[in-house]
């Protein structure tokens, strides 16, 4: 049951009245709050006969009847600045409960909503700062904070925008962007992200998601207009100038070693592109920074920037607000977006989330050990009929996922937690522009070479994850609605590993086949693959009718994909231990993935292979003709970029071959 709080300032305050669901008011006359301080540095406080009555030895009694700013300046700034601990966490609480609530109301509003759920809506103007910068999240009544509560969540309402939310396909598709350099940065983006995968997979959920790491405003607005996000989440660093003005920090569009501010305004246009497409429907601020003491002049760095979002047009923003440790953002986001897709109720997402953060966080199920889990924030226009959004999935969506776990190797950690990994996944499978915004290339790219850096010596010890990486690259390509051929040694046990072209071309004809028989065993109807392979004069020809082949297929599963996928629909040829091939590997590259082969066909299909990088005796002829390869600038007007060193493993992106070289 939703509760409005309505305040409005005064000369000397602000008066508060509550309403219900129906607008119609629960109390006779609007609560009085008295203010201590001016502009910038007011606070409220609680009417003054209920501030009276506050025995003297409360906890909260002093901060709720200061007669000046102090001691008030210096509790919050405690707070927003992490240090805060303890008795000093529920004091605060208590004072800000005390102040927009009292025993009274609450008592009144919980006996209104019986059993059902309660949203407080906190509605007042994005201008005022006194209000805008106070954790309400944390508010603590006489036994515990609201936020344990488990049927409580506190929504911020932005006055005087009127944009409602609209309906969401399921699954969701939610951009990540990451503005920082992952390897140098205290942010551990890879945890956030990475976890919320494996979060996902144990609960049978799922998100379509593009992942932009090192991002900056260019590569966001490529990624918004090909990926056409409903959610777009933010994983960076906030802060604020000498004027207040919050801001993002993503890096330079004209050098990644830099960084930018991005404030409202041109965030705002980044999410609109020069295109002007709808603004997505939910952005999350996963602002982390260090704060100061001076925190208090402007209040929460994510919570004014979120507000300044909403007025601009999107109609959920969640803020991180404060200095929020790693583990925080972690687990609210696992628990935001798992409630997220259960029910829509994006309120009670945002709430289960900040419950996650108590139970889990580094406070051992304590709240008041670290402020952390108080400082998620959601904002929402007031135009947003109830904090809800409408999830829908159709069958063929259902059919497609179940039809991707025949591809997954097991319930084991996602792409075994190589952020980079999955980065280039979603780079080699965008489109030519975001491909070109991501990486500065002129060229686009069509294949990409994986490499195991074994500094222990030469061996194929299965326990660098080359086959169990392709699995998931295969099985992820499901879920994002392409068709993936995925050509590794279990496909055929009893046949021993491709040594010659015609070899090879067998073995994509199989990994093509139990492809059909996957997706047609979840009822999606893919027709069978045929391939016109036999009795051709050369390699050349052989390359060529590979080509058609796959192409034939994969145009027949277009058709049955939703009309607005078909355009991304894209084949995903994955070969694994391309270095075993002996002689076949440069035949593979020369022919079947060269000018005459897949590589003509660049809009349509993508290539991933993987290799050893230090071969075993006898194989240094293939890996040596794979690094060549990544080194050829006349492959695509461009040098190639790699390798990019990812724990372990190694990427290098193979450029396309430009039109007039692909006959």
């Amino acid at each position: 049951m939703q509760f409005t709080v309505q305040l409005t300032a005064t000369d000397d305050g602000w008066t508060a009245q509550v309403t219900d669901p129906n607008g119609a008011p629960l109390l006779a006359a609007p609560r009085t709050l008295a203010r201590v301080g001016e502009a910038p540095r007011a606070f409220p406080l609680p009417p003054p006969q209920e501030a009276a009555a506050i025995p003297e030895d409360a906890l909260h009694h002093n901060l709720c009847t200061a007669t000046e700013v102090n001691d008030l300046i210096d509790a919050y700034s405690d707070i927003v600045g992490g240090v805060a601990g303890g008795e000093n966490l529920e004091r605060f609480g208590r004072y800000l409960f005390t102040t927009l609530l009292g025993d009274a109301l609450w008592a009144q509003i919980d006996a209104q909503a019986g059993d059902q759920p309660i949203e407080l809506l906190l509605s007042w103007p994005a201008t005022d700062q006194a209000l805008n910068r106070l954790p309400w999240e944390m508010m603590h009544h006489a036994s515990r904070f609201l936020a344990e509560e488990p049927e409580v969540a506190i929504v911020r309402v932005i006055e005087g925008v009127a944009h409602d939310v609209g309906k969401i396909d399921a699954p969701p598709r939610v951009l990540f962007v990451v503005g920082t350099d992952t390897k140098k940065d205290t942010i551990r983006p890879g945890a956030e992200y990475l976890g919320l995968l494996r979060d996902l997979h144990f609960n049978n959920l799922s998100l379509k998601t593009h992942l932009l790491l090192q991002a900056n405003t260019k590569m966001l607005e490529a990624a918004i207009k090909a990926f056409e996000p409903s959610v777009v989440h933010f994983i960076c660093h906030g802060w604020f100038d000498a004027d207040g003005r919050s801001y993002l920090e993503l890096v330079d569009v004209n050098n990644a070693e830099a960084t930018v501010n991005v404030y409202a305004n041109s965030l705002l246009a980044a999410l609109r592109t020069d295109e002007n497409l709808p603004l997505p429907q939910i952005v999350v601020l996963n602002a982390c920074y260090t704060a100061t003491s001076s925190l208090w002049e402007v209040g929460q760095v994510a919570a004014p920037l979120a507000a300044e979002l909403v007025a601009g047009g999107v109609p959920l923003v969640v803020g991180m607000a404060g200095r929020v440790a790693d583990q925080a953002c972690r687990l609210f986001t696992q628990q935001f977006y798992r409630a997220l897709l259960r029910d829509g109720a994006v309120a009670h997402a945002a709430a289960e989330g900040r419950r996650a953060g108590i139970r889990h966080g580094s406070g051992a199920s304590d709240p008041r050990a670290a402020v952390d889990w108080a400082l998620p924030t959601l904002f929402l226009s007031a135009g947003v009929k109830a904090p809800r959004i409408q999830v829908e999935s159709d069958a063929v969506t259902q059919n497609w996922h179940r039809a991707a776990l025949e591809f997954a190797p097991g319930p084991f950690p996602t792409f075994c937690d190589r952020l980079e990994v999955l980065h280039w996944y979603d780079l080699l499978m965008a489109d030519e522009t975001t491909q070109a915004a991501a990486s500065g290339r002129q060229s686009d790219i069509q294949a990409l070479a994986l490499a195991v850096n074994q500094k222990d010596g030469p061996t194929d010890a299965p326990r660098f994850g080359r086959t169990w990486l392709l699995k998931e690259m295969a099985a992820e390509a499901v879920r994002d609605g392409h068709v993936p051929c995925l050509v590794v040694e279990d496909i055929d046990a009893g046949a021993d590993w491709p040594k010659t072209l015609e070899a090879v071309v067998g073995f994509i004809q199989t990994a093509a086949q139990i492809t059909f028989l996957h997706l047609n065993s979840h009822n999606i109807g893919a027709s069978e693959p045929g391939f016109n392979v036999a009795n051709l004069a050369n390699k050349r020809e052989l390359a060529t009718a590979v080509k058609d082949g796959l192409l034939d297929f994969l145009n027949k599963i277009r058709d049955l994909r939703p009309e607005a996928e078909r355009a991304r629909t894209k084949l995903l040829l994955l070969i694994d231990d391309v270095h075993k091939m002996g002689g076949a590997a440069g035949e593979l590259l020369a022919y079947l993935l060269g000018p005459f082969g897949l590589r003509s066909a660049r809009s349509d299909v993508r290539i991933a292979f993987t290799y050893a990088s230090v071969p075993a005796p006898g194989q240094e002829t293939a890996v040596h003709a794979i690094t060549e390869l990544a080194r050829r600038d006349e492959l695509g007007g461009g040098r190639a970029a790699g390798p990019v060193q990812a724990a372990g493993r190694g990427a290098a992106c193979l450029p396309a071959i430009p039109a007039q070289l692909a006959g």
